[in-house]
């Protein structure tokens, strides 16, 4: 059976399943991005201002350093998705590719053991040892990354969302168990460190093909389809996590932790509707009907952070109030601004996976060129308040969309287009688009 057969998509049957694997997926998205929150929220509430910034900061950094393990991830799917289209099952055994997530986590987290000193003096964390922890925290997630890959391309969403899980729960229990013990910022990270061991093992465990003893041969290949892949998503996560560095370093400490507080509305934003694109990733790397998949996850996702905009709006004091507590509650509707970002960057996120699966660079590099505009947007403004720079990073981040969207056009023309009468096309599939492996641009 082909990758392009058109019967792969239209099978009796798909659109349901699909609809359960989704539900499933966005439950434990859900449950993890919880988990993740309520580390947050134990941290803001036993932590200082100052210290809790500090850790905001490091929390952040580790997002940036998780770059490429995700890339690592995607590539770990398209390939498995693309043998699994080929052989007409699930292929769940590739040794390569545990190799990959392991050796892309130990590059960057070396990097950060050894660039420690120097993240102590700009992030002021009163000591190496917090960095040196989260640096080697990166080496196991690498590949925990790799894992789920492989069971996300092999569409086996059962076993993507136990590793979501398991990895949100050991990164909460790691962190606030080491906060409620008083340890410190060094500490916490410490216990991330350690729940980043325990989230290898497990994964190991589910997916013990993809850490088999390698096949070599095509083992070069990937690694520059994993470097290829990075240009993307180093440019999203680099961007997505910039501003709360940013505001480390360029408000007061007191309005840092501030910022750190409003910026959890725009993580919630951006990662609540991860699922979708996790979902149709593997649709998108095929080239028929991708379009409609493109489409729907942008629709959903644009959809999905709307509703917590006009939310946030709404009642914004009182959210905070209920989530941080009440000396952060004159963020007020400010907190408006942060879901809007939040979601911005969830698009952005889904217009990046679409670039990815084709194997186009162009959003990601865009994605680097305007962070690297916001920068110095920042540094000319100056800003001395959380709502200032909070809307510099919005106005950059909604150019970024405005790019994928013109790169997806194609994509966008589906979400505009009624479906002809009487077709019925499956999930993510388009009946107009042909059945070919040629890119679309």
């Amino acid at each position: 059976m082909s990758e392009n057969d058109p019967a792969l998509a239209a099978t009796p049957g798909t659109g349901r399943r699909l609809a359960r694997s989704g539900a499933l997926l966005a439950v434990a998205t859900l449950l993890a991005n919880v988990l993740g929150y309520v580390l947050v929220l134990v941290l803001s509430r036993l932590l200082a201002p100052g210290d809790y910034g500090a850790v905001a900061a490091l929390l952040n950094l580790a997002v940036i350093g998780f770059v490429p393990a995700l890339a690592v991830q995607l590539v770990a799917a398209r390939q498995t998705a693309r043998e699994t289209a080929r052989r007409g099952s699930p292929v769940l055994a590739d040794g390569r590719l545990g190799m990959l997530g392991l050796a892309a986590g130990a590059v960057v987290g070396l990097l950060v053991v050894v660039t420690a000193p120097l993240l102590d003096g700009y992030l002021r964390l009163g000591g190496p040892w917090a960095a040196v922890a989260l640096g080697l925290s990166l080496i196991p997630a690498g590949g925990a990354a790799a894992a789920q890959g492989v069971v996300q391309g092999a569409e086996r969403f059962g076993r993507l969302s136990l590793l979501l899980v398991v990895a949100g729960a050991t990164r909460c229990l790691g962190g606030a168990g080491a906060a409620a013990a008083g340890w410190g910022v060094a500490g916490i990270l410490g216990g991330v460190l350690a729940g980043a061991v325990v989230t290898l093992a497990v994964s190991v465990a589910v997916v013990p093909g993809a850490f088999r003893a390698p096949r070599l041969p095509g083992l070069t290949g990937l690694g520059r389809d994993v470097v290829s892949s990075m240009t993307s998503t180093a440019g999203l996560l680099v961007f997505v996590n910039l501003d709360v560095l940013l505001a480390r370093h360029d408000l007061p400490a007191a309005a840092s932790g501030l910022y750190a507080v409003g910026s959890l509305f725009a993580k919630v934003t951006f990662w609540g509707p991860a699922f979708l694109a996790t979902l149709l990733y593997p649709r998108m790397a095929a080239p028929a009907g991708r379009d409609r998949a493109v489409a729907a996850a942008i629709a959903l996702t644009a959809g999905l952070g709307g509703a917590v905009v006009l939310l946030t709006w709404v009642a914004g004091g009182r959210l905070v109030g209920l989530v941080a507590g009440a000396r952060y509650t004159e963020l007020g509707r400010t907190v408006a601004l942060f879901a809007a970002l939040g979601t911005a960057f969830a698009v952005v996120q889904v217009l990046i996976y679409a670039r990815v699966a084709v194997a186009d660079r162009r959003l990601g590099v865009a994605a680097w060129v305007l962070a690297a505009a916001t920068v110095l947007a920042v540094q000319v403004e100056q800003p001395r308040t959380v709502a200032q720079l909070v809307t510099t990073v919005l106005a950059g981040a909604c150019a970024l969309v405005g790019v994928g969207l013109v790169l997806e056009r194609s994509a966008v023309g589906a979400l505009l287009r009624r479906p002809e009468r009487g077709a019925r096309p499956g999930p993510g599939m388009s009946p107009d688009v042909p059945a070919t492996g040629h890119r679309r641009r």
